[in-house]
């Protein structure tokens, strides 16, 4: 009994003291992506015409005629509508002779002043009314011109409000037309991307319309006030040579590509990197001893492609865990996930 009490004893004190085996964990590693020079950052955006303008007769009066209808393309100076001018031309007539008789009484005063008959003032009396008879019949011949609405450059008709033998005042909006001679994309920024504007180098856009073709951007304007959201509305110009099929209202996928502030600035994913007292950290393992080491980096932002860009603390050679960083510990040992091969899609064999 003894003897089995001593080596019962004997195995215990073995047991206890083996070391601990440290459990190795399997996580994935990759190799930090080099993003170059530049990097590009997607937003959706709208094509917008360059304006849209109310038309609108200076006269007021009862519409004789609407010339275009709604969707019609109009070239400048075609005519829109135009209003019944009966009594605008009357008077222009009333005002036309008048003014030719006075015409005639200035020439006769003026030849008595010649002849020393009629007194300065008399005649510089007859001068000034056929001045303001001239101002008066400038405005009338105004008038007549007003009764007719004119596109005051090309585009497309988008509304019109009223129909023949309708009353209208003056400054009334008839017509909409829009100014589509210049095409513009609408996008909104974040306020992170608008304090890194002086960064943009380049604007492109892909409409969903023709997926195989990049059109080209000129960047017009940033409002440098945000609105509920926190976005500034940006508006980008499109070559005016661009593709016909484009039509205001369109949706766009906008790239706007921007100078890295690093020339070896990488990429990683989300998952690769974790947060500690404010820094921003990552797990390199070693590539003889498998062992991570954690390591501050520098983060730029979001690379536009679903991962992190980073400025510093790590370069291309490294092997940084990106997948099972959140339960590693310092010095721990880990084994990479091997890659599916190409052939073993799902890694069913």
């Amino acid at each position: 009994m003894m003897l089995m009490l001593s080596g019962f004893a004997l195995l215990a004190g073995c047991k206890r003291g083996a070391p601990a085996v440290e459990p190795v964990k399997n996580v994935k590693i990759a190799n930090p992506t080099p993003l170059g020079a530049t990097t590009e950052k997607y937003f959706p955006g709208v094509i917008k015409e360059t304006a849209a303008v109310n038309l609108g007769f200076k006269a007021a009066g009862q519409i004789l005629r609407v010339c275009v209808r709604e969707g019609q393309r109009v070239q400048q100076g075609e005519l829109i509508a135009e209003l019944d001018a009966k009594d605008y031309r009357l008077q222009l007539e009333a005002t036309e002779a008048q003014y030719a008789q006075v015409t005639a009484e200035v020439e006769r005063v003026e030849a008595l002043y010649r002849r020393k008959s009629v007194s300065g003032n008399d005649y510089e009396k007859a001068v000034a009314g056929k001045k303001m008879l001239a101002a008066k019949l400038q405005a009338d011949r105004n008038m007549l011109a007003y009764t007719r609405l004119s596109a005051p450059f090309a585009g497309y008709i988008q509304s019109v409000r009223f129909e023949p033998s309708e009353m209208v005042d003056a400054g009334m909006p008839v017509a909409t037309l829009l100014d589509v001679r210049r095409l513009l994309v609408e996008i909104n920024l974040p306020a992170s991307l608008y304090v890194d504007r002086e960064s943009f180098v380049g604007f492109a856009c892909l409409a969903d319309v023709l997926p195989d073709k990049v059109f080209p951007l000129t960047l017009v304007s940033i409002n440098p006030k945000a609105d509920g959201h926190q976005l500034y509305r940006a508006l980008l110009q499109l070559d005016p040579k661009h593709d016909a099929r484009l039509a205001a209202g369109m949706t766009v996928r906008v790239s706007i590509t921007c100078a890295t502030h690093a020339a070896n600035a990488c990429s990683l994913p989300l998952g690769a990197v974790f947060g500690e007292d404010g820094k921003s950290y990552v797990w390199v393992a070693d590539t003889a001893t498998n062992r991570v080491s954690k390591r501050e980096v520098k983060v730029e932002g979001l690379d536009g492609k679903g991962g992190v860009s980073i400025s510093a603390g790590v370069t291309c050679s490294d092997r940084v865990v990106v997948a099972g960083a959140k339960s590693l510990r310092e010095n721990q040992q880990v084994q990479a996930i091997p890659e599916p091969s190409e052939a073993n899609v799902g890694g069913l064999l």
